[in-house]
């Protein structure tokens, strides 16, 4: 019966089920909250959940309108955010990096489609995300 437990308590060390964020990575997602809330004010201002057909999508599925799925997205977004700091786990801080690579759509877009919704904000972003990344796989 000790066995079982001792198995246990080592499971819930393991790499596996905790993972520890440096110094610097908790820096730059501290950075990063204030950008993710300037680029959803930004985003919001200039309408980009009409722009985005996901919004209206989800909107349909749930009886919202896009605009109110925008911001639950937005506030949903932050929460991981505070989440990966505190409770640092590989699968919130990679779902974190496929946010920040997403940010990269903004410029593109602007390029061919010339709607700026969230490009001003998204410039930062991109470079707090290429930072991430770096020290993310640095460590591993």
């Amino acid at each position: 019966r000790r066995k079982n437990k001792t198995k246990r308590e080592n499971w819930k060390r393991s790499n596996i089920y905790k993972t520890m964020i440096s110094p610097k990575l908790k820096t730059i997602l501290l950075i990063s909250i204030p950008l993710f809330g300037l680029h959803a004010l930004e985003e919001y201002i200039f309408k980009f959940y009409l722009l985005d057909p996901s919004f209206a999508w989800v909107g349909n599925i749930f009886n919202y309108t896009p605009a109110t799925v925008f911001l639950v997205e937005q506030v949903l977004g932050l929460f991981l955010i505070l989440l990966t700091i505190y409770k640092p786990r590989k699968i919130l801080l990679v779902i974190i990096g496929l946010i920040f690579i997403v940010e990269i759509s903004h410029p593109i877009i602007a390029i061919f489609s010339h709607l700026y919704a969230g490009l001003l904000t998204s410039i930062p972003l991109i470079v707090v995300g290429i930072l991430y990344w770096k020290n993310l796989l640095s460590r591993e």
